[in-house]
């Protein structure tokens, strides 16, 4: 998917170049083979077909279809399941301007409108079930129907207070430390 991804801008040797460097200079590989409790394969993978799933809304948004409206429901569902896997991917739901900006430019203004609004519907409707669940587990287990594993070990997210420095420069955690390609 990261491969059909980058095709879409850069000749195969570029994007096979930017997989190879993404699988081995940075924590993926290790989570994908040795690691596989943890859902930071399925995060990838998940904001992976959610940004191809909205590259392909967008190539279809010119003249809607049932199959194009299928794809805003998947797109829900695939939002949601990455935001499961990692609920700070929620940052990724920006790149669902893509396909809604493309709809409006694409379409006369009224139809846009109304076919955005059933899309979005969709793409809701699909989303709540997966959501709905998991966070009813997270309150079963957790007592909260936002759970982070990290932040019982005092590693987690915050988002008011979101230490970038450490994000990015900690020896324990940090981004480049980790993502020697960075």
């Amino acid at each position: 998917l990261i491969y059909r991804i980058c095709r879409r801008y850069f000749s195969r040797l570029p994007s096979l170049a930017a997989v190879i460097f993404g699988l081995v200079g940075t924590a993926s590989l290790y989570h994908t083979i040795n690691n596989v409790h943890l859902a930071h394969a399925t995060g990838v993978f998940a904001i992976a077909l959610f940004c191809s799933l909205g590259f392909s809304i967008a190539d279809g948004a010119e003249k809607p279809t049932r199959r194009w409206f299928a794809m805003w429901a998947l797109f829900g569902f695939v939002a949601s399941l990455m935001i499961v896997a990692r609920y700070s991917s929620v940052l990724f739901l920006i790149f669902a301007l893509h396909p809604i900006l493309t709809t409006l430019r694409m379409q006369p203004r009224r139809d846009a409108t109304r076919h955005l609004l059933i899309a979005l519907s969709l793409a809701t409707l699909a989303a709540i079930p997966l959501l709905a669940v998991q966070m009813g587990l997270w309150k079963v287990v957790h007592g909260s129907f936002l759970a982070d594993s990290y932040n019982a070990k005092g590693a987690g997210f915050h988002w008011l207070n979101p230490a970038l420095f450490g994000y990015f420069l900690s020896a324990k955690h940090g981004l480049f430390f980790w993502s020697p390609v960075l």
